[in-house]
């Protein structure tokens, strides 16, 4: 047996107040209340350093660091920067989901539109693993958390990006630059 709701308004300010009720039940919107999410996340975090439940590949870890490279290498910075990087990060997730393997694919269902893109969701793992070393624009370049003092000097790169960082092949850039 299915189930229902009806009611008998006798005002329009009743009608209003059963619409609005009737809209909670659709947000897909969550929330923590209780403020348990800080304590799961500070577990979660000792537990499995730098990952996510959102991190569904690690290809992202070299595919958003190539997404910046390439709007660096124009000369951006700031706003534009991250502009660029956006619509960067947009026609990569249009090229891997014209291939085969769309499973982990970040947008598989809503596709370019996507609105938490995989800079912001793999930002904490890039720090964490240093393969973010800081920041661009900042003067005092930030190092990963984790690298002790001694190895401050061996490991600072001269960007944003640990000095090991692979370059990003050739069909990487071909691929997502056509679509």
């Amino acid at each position: 047996m299915a189930s229902g709701l009806s009611w008998l308004d006798s005002s329009r300010d009743d009608q209003q107040r059963m619409r609005e009720l009737l809209k909670l039940f659709s947000d897909a919107e969550s929330r923590d209340e209780l403020g348990i999410g800080q304590v799961r996340d500070a577990f979660s975090d000792l537990l499995f350093p730098g990952t996510s439940v959102l991190q569904t590949r690690a290809r992202y870890l070299l595919i958003v660091p190539w997404c910046y490279q390439e709007a660096q290498r124009r000369g951006l910075r700031g706003e534009r920067l991250a502009a660029q990087v956006d619509r960067n990060e947009r026609k990569v997730i249009a090229a891997l989901l014209r291939g085969d393997d769309t499973e982990g694919v970040i947008g598989r269902r809503a596709g370019v539109g996507v609105r938490t893109l995989p800079s912001a969701i793999y930002a904490a793992a890039l720090l964490r693993y240093g393969i973010r070393t800081g920041d661009d624009d900042a003067p005092d370049r930030r190092l990963s958390p984790g690298l002790s003092e001694a190895d401050e000097l061996a490991d600072r790169s001269s960007g944003a990006w640990h000095a090991t960082l692979p370059v990003a092949p050739a069909s990487f850039r071909t691929r997502w630059r056509a679509g």
